[in-house]
Order: C-alpha cells, then structure tokens, then sequence
C-alpha cells in the first residue's frame, strides 16, 4: 500500500482525532480532506492554523499551514486539485498566507 510507516500512522492518528471532534486539532481549525478513486483513497490534504513555530516564518498575522498534501500517483491531477480546492477554502476562511513545509524525506512533494 502507498500509505506506509510513520507518515500513515500520523495521518490515522490525525483522521481519528479529526472525527472525533478532537478538541486541539479544533482549536487549530484542521480540515482534513480525501480525494478517492473507485472506493480507493488516492490523495489526502489537511490545512490548520499556522503554529506559532511555523507562523514566525509568516509575513501575514494570519497564515494557514498546509499540514500535509499527498497524491498516491504523481502527473494525474489529484494533488493539484486537492492543493487548488484548499486554497479556495483558505482564502473563504480569511487567511492571509499559506506556509508549507516540506521535509529531505518528502523532497519529492517540494514541486
């Protein structure tokens, strides 16, 4: 499966809380997002309030962070649409500024 190791516990995790109503991802405002395909999860994005240890990166007082965006399979589409989608949202909910974070193991995901 493409969803392995750390990045797919994390992102269980994340899902459980997210409906569970889990009261700090709440207070973040996270929005978690599924793009499927034929019953088959194909992309997945989250956005939440910037962190403070990522908002003093900003240059707007209210920055959202993409907190992750993944497509199973690159060139189709479905993280870009899943990308344009957030940023409809982002800017409907005010936000000011979106800041990324892309790790060396995700080096993969900087385009």
């Amino acid at each position: 499966m493409y969803w392995q190791d750390s990045f797919r516990t994390n992102l269980s995790q994340k899902l459980e809380g997210y409906l569970n109503n889990d009261s700090a991802l709440q207070e973040q405002k996270f929005k978690l997002f599924v793009a499927e395909e034929s019953g088959e999860v194909v992309g997945v994005a989250a956005m939440r309030t910037a962190p403070e240890h990522m908002a003093k990166f900003a240059s707007t007082s209210n920055p959202v962070e993409f907190y992750v965006a993944a497509a199973k399979e690159q060139g189709r589409g479905v993280g870009k649409a899943l990308a344009d989608k957030r940023l409809e949202e982002a800017k409907a909910a005010g936000y000011t500024e979106v800041i990324l974070f892309g790790g060396e193991n995700h080096q993969d995901s900087w385009p």
